[in-house]
């Protein structure tokens, strides 16, 4: 489970810095799924903290006006 949840926390990183988000969300939603099977809550945490703070800059980001 250990091995499984950072391979999935890899490819999502992987495919974040390829810009593909269909395939970093999907890694992504398998880790933390991985995370919490494995009884890691703490870094289960982390990840979703920092995923949901990315998700909030990027609506951020979509919705501020540029000039």
């Amino acid at each position: 489970v250990q091995d499984r949840a950072l391979a999935h926390e890899l490819a999502s990183a992987y495919f974040e810095s390829k810009g593909d988000t269909y395939w970093k969300d999907h890694h992504m939603e398998r880790c933390k799924e991985y995370y919490l099977e494995w009884g890691a809550t703490a870094k289960f945490r982390l990840i979703y903290e920092q995923s949901e703070h990315n998700i909030h800059t990027t609506r951020n980001e979509k919705t501020t006006p540029t000039r």
